[in-house]
């Protein structure tokens, strides 16, 4: 087990419309100086994650014509500079949503043999990446309780990310979280809406810190359409009073440095944890600072 003294908590504070990110070293000199070669690992995305977004999302189109199965739906979206200020850029997202059903059969958490053309593909896409973070989510329905389901959907994400790790994804840092059935897509009062609600995300971005603003945002997100009568119904459908754990699953989600919100510094940390809180719409990253 690490030592408590060796964790680095930096607590992500979102509070629409802003994002404030507040270092909080547990020990007194864990902030690093970078070399200059960390400095371009850290800044060289900047230049080119919309363009690498855009062939992201063309390739797995492309893919998923030539081989996947289970009809998956893909989403875009953008984490506004507002909600990470020690970023230069709005920072996009790509969502790629399948049935669970394609995944697993019903309460199993083993991968389905037919399901391997899909990993493939994945895995494929993923080594064209020179950098980019991919968090597999798992969901369930509202059958059964609620610990029981939180098991469920994270040895399902963990089964994927794994998988996919073991295939070889280059340089991407794969990441996996279960949020059981905290988020459902609709109510779960029929056959045809569970079978929505259970379900695979992979999300796609260039640093994972975005993908961590939208996971705890993501219960607005997913409410902001429809009716008012569709919005409320929605909202009261969501369970937020849990927090739930994302950890890192490939050995290049163990690397990726994070930068403060202060400019002239940059911490370089090894991500072991990020802690998300959908009530209070903000999350945690627990690491080990680099030396």
């Amino acid at each position: 087990m690490m030592p408590k003294a060796a964790l680095f908590v930096r607590r992500c504070v979102c509070l629409l419309p802003i994002c404030v990110v507040l270092g909080i070293p547990e020990t007194s000199a864990q902030v690093a100086s970078p070399s200059d070669k960390t400095e371009q690992r850290v800044s060289a995305w900047w230049a080119t994650a919309q363009a690498d977004h855009n062939n992201r999302k063309a390739r797995l189109l492309q893919l998923s014509q030539n081989q996947f199965v289970g009809s998956p739906q893909f989403y875009d979206d953008l984490i506004s500079r507002t909600d990470l200020p020690q970023f230069p850029i709005d920072v996009p997202i790509l969502r790629v949503v399948y049935p669970a059903k394609a995944f697993f059969d019903f309460d199993k958490a083993q991968i389905r043999p037919d399901m391997t053309k899909v990993l493939d593909a994945v895995a494929e896409e993923l080594r064209a990446e020179t950098q980019v973070s991919v968090f597999v989510a798992g969901h369930t329905d509202g059958v059964g309780d609620d610990a029981y389901n939180l098991m469920l959907s994270i040895r399902r994400a963990e089964n994927v990310a794994r998988d996919l790790t073991h295939r070889g994804v280059g340089n991407a840092a794969i990441w996996r979280i279960g949020f059981g059935k905290a988020v459902p897509l609709r109510p779960n009062t029929s056959d045809e809406n569970r079978a929505v609600n259970r379900r695979v995300e992979f999300l796609m971005a260039a640093r994972p810190e975005a993908i961590a603003v939208w996971l705890s945002k993501q219960a607005e997100i997913i409410c902001k359409f429809g009716t008012p009568e569709e919005i409320r119904v929605c909202r009261e459908a969501l369970n937020l009073g849990a927090k739930f754990e994302a950890v890192p699953v490939s050995a290049a989600a163990q690397e990726v440095p994070s930068m403060s919100a202060t400019k002239d510094v940059v911490e370089i940390m090894t991500p072991v944890q990020i802690v998300i809180d959908l009530k209070r719409q903000e999350f945690d990253v627990i690491g080990r600072p680099q030396r």
